[in-house]
Order: C-alpha cells, then sequence, then structure tokens
C-alpha cells in the first residue's frame, strides 16, 4: 500500500473515532439537559396531584398544552413529565380509563385526537396529542 492511502486511511479513522466521541457527548449533555429541565416539572406534576384527582391532572395537562406548539419537543417533554407525575400521585377518577385504546392499539392516535378535539383544542397544532399520549400510556401499564 502506498505512503499516500495509509496516511488517508489513517486521517479517516482519526476522524471517525474524534466524530464518534462528539456524537456521544452530544447525546449526553442532551440527556442531561432534557433530564434538569423535566425534574421541575416532573416535582410540579407531583405536587399537583397530591391535591387532584385523575381527571384534574389531564384538565391541567391539557390546559397547559394550549400555549404549546406541537413541534416544541422541549415542552412537550416537560409538559409529559407534569402530567406523569400527576397522574401516579392523583386520587383515583372513576372510569378513568374506560374508552381509552389498548396499550398497541393502532386507534390511539385518532383517539387522541377525539380527545383534544372534545377539549376544545386543536391536536394539529398544540401539544394536546402529548396529554393523550401520557393518559394512554398510563391506563395501558399492568397496573391498571
Amino acid at each position: 500500500m502506498k505512503k499516500g492511502m495509509k496516511i488517508f486511511i489513517g486521517v479517516g479513522c482519526g476522524l471517525l473515532f474524534i466524530g464518534g466521541i462528539a456524537i456521544v457527548v452530544v447525546v449526553v449533555g442532551f440527556n442531561y439537559l432534557v433530564n434538569q429541565s423535566t425534574a421541575a416539572h416532573e416535582a410540579e406534576g407531583r405536587e399537583f396531584g397530591k391535591t387532584h384527582d385523575q381527571k384534574g391532572c389531564m384538565d391541567e395537562g391539557m390546559r397547559r398544552s394550549k400555549s404549546i406548539g406541537i413541534i416544541d419537543l422541549g415542552a412537550g417533554l416537560q409538559l409529559g413529565a407534569f402530567v406523569d407525575a400527576c397522574l401516579a400521585t392523583s386520587s383515583p377518577t372513576p372510569n378513568f380509563c374506560e374508552g381509552v385504546p389498548g396499550l398497541f392499539s393502532f386507534k390511539e392516535t385518532d383517539w387522541g385526537k377525539v380527545e383534544c378535539r372534545r377539549a376544545g383544542i386543536d391536536p394539529e397544532r398544540t401539544a394536546c396529542i402529548h396529554v393523550t399520549k401520557r393518559k394512554h400510556q398510563y391506563c395501558g401499564s399492568p397496573s391498571k
């Protein structure tokens, strides 16, 4: 093999190695930031849930979703963290999971859009669907 080719392969491998490290650093950093930003919302959700029932958690999640765009991923994650924590500490609402599609149902998205519209919220422009997904997952968990 010619010397130029060896140098080219060595530099290429070095760049791939450095690129791999950079990707790991970015992913770890992103996860850290997401965890930090959702922790406060989880705490807020837990406190809210202690004084409300499951329906109250959903109503508050829906209310908050109105001001969040559907593509605002960070705010959507924070909203989901709030609703998850709220549902975990809230008192039961009779028949809360009635009508919620099964966990592996293909109807979940359509059901979520109907729930958003029933609440008077546009599922195409707001983060309302993030809230309905939390209810779907909560009701589909084995302990429910």
